[in-house]
This record gives structure tokens, C-alpha cells and sequence, in this order.
């Protein structure tokens, strides 16, 4: 009877320790579900923000390129400038000893 008893008990035991596996396995199997579901997400939270990333990059290059286009232009005119400031400052001279020519023809 004592054997019948420890077989019936060991019996029990294995029954509970191998439904605690089921259930156990069970519970992984739902947080490795969740888990890939999060590594999804984090993912592609990643990957929206390299992308973002990217583009903010390329809008700075964009802009950099067009500033140098804008300096350059810019010293374009300020060349333009220097010249044009100094024909009028010929003009000017000319029309000094324009004046004085006249003033002398007009006579005194």
C-alpha cells in the first residue's frame, strides 16, 4: 500500500511539475510574441528617425550649396562695384577739369 501510495503521490507530481512546463512554455511563447512585436516597433522608430535624419542632412547640404552660389554672387557684385565706383570716380575727375576748362574759356 505504501508503494501504491509514493507511485500515486510521485504520479501527482509529475502531472502538476508537467502542466507548470505546459503553462510555462505557453507564457514564452506569448512574450516572445510580444517582444518581436516591440523589436518591430522600436524598429521602425529607428529606422523613421534615420531617415529623418538623412534628410535633414541633405537639406543642410542643399542650403550650403546655395549659399556658396549666393557668395559668390555676391562677390560677383562687389567686383562690379569696385569698378563701376571707380569709373564714376573717373567721371568725377573729368568733369572737375571740365568745370575748370569752362571757367577759363568763360574768363574772368
Amino acid at each position: 500500500m505504501a508503494d501504491t501510495n509514493t507511485l500515486e503521490f510521485l504520479g501527482a507530481q509529475q502531472r502538476r511539475i508537467l502542466d507548470e512546463m505546459s503553462t510555462f512554455r505557453n507564457e514564452m511563447s506569448l512574450f516572445r510574441s510580444v517582444v518581436q512585436d516591440d523589436i518591430r516597433v522600436l524598429s521602425a522608430m529607428a529606422v523613421r528617425q534615420d531617415n529623418a535624419i538623412k534628410a535633414v542632412i541633405d537639406e543642410i547640404h542643399r542650403i550650403n550649396r546655395q549659399q556658396s552660389l549666393v557668395n559668390e554672387q555676391l562677390l560677383a557684385i562687389n567686383e562690379q562695384l569696385s569698378v563701376i565706383t571707380q569709373r564714376l570716380s573717373a567721371f568725377d575727375n573729368i568733369h572737375e577739369r571740365l568745370s575748370i576748362i569752362e571757367s577759363r574759356v568763360a574768363g574772368p
